[in-house]
């Protein structure tokens, strides 16, 4: 019987995974309910059966049958690298510096102009109005495989981050004015 996460058994994971202590990786894995951190393990488990980590290969298989069971998006790839990591694979997933503030802008700006995409070579983030065929060069329409479509979500998070901030101002004359200065967007 496997046991449920708690906020400490989650912490407790997430230190696992950044120290790369394979073992207590694979022991929380094997005693609680691998549905809800299956896309937490992935890198971390590939290690730790690169390390020859004790029931490592064993997690990563049960890990893997899980990902494909539940099928979201990116399930597979991760399965297919939890596979291929005992055969000592290179992990298909790699780190890509992307600017933060430019994603923000792709997800959260203005919904008619928001959205565009991710050069998965260079990280570099180009805005869908910048996206227009006629813009693009050559390569870049031969080559659509390393590009990353990113869809744009509009400003709603940080439209209910300023009303929230104006709620909790003591300066009820300061709050009346911001919520007056806010209620155009």
């Amino acid at each position: 019987m496997t046991e449920t996460w708690t906020d400490h058994t989650l912490t407790t994971l997430r230190a696992a995974r950044h120290t790369a202590d394979g073992p207590s990786l694979v022991t929380l894995l094997r005693t609680h309910d691998l549905g809800a951190v299956l896309h937490q393990c992935g890198d971390a488990l590939t290690a730790a059966v690169s390390r020859e980590v004790p029931g490592a290969r064993q997690t990563a298989a049960r890990c893997a049958e899980a990902l494909r069971g539940r099928g979201w998006p990116g399930d597979e790839v991760l399965a297919g690298q939890l596979e291929t990591a005992p055969g000592g694979a290179v992990p298909m997933l790699r780190l890509l510096p992307v600017d933060l503030e430019e994603l923000s802008g792709l997800l959260e700006g203005d919904p008619a102009w928001s959205g565009g995409r991710i050069d998965l070579d260079t990280g570099d983030c180009q805005p869908a109005a910048a996206d227009d065929e006629q813009l693009r060069s050559d390569s870049e329409t031969e080559n659509e495989d390393r590009w990353l479509h990113v869809q744009g979500t509009g400003p709603r998070d940080a439209y209910r981050d300023m009303e929230e901030f104006i709620t909790s101002l003591d300066d009820r004359s300061l709050a009346r004015f911001l919520a007056i200065e806010l209620a155009p967007l």
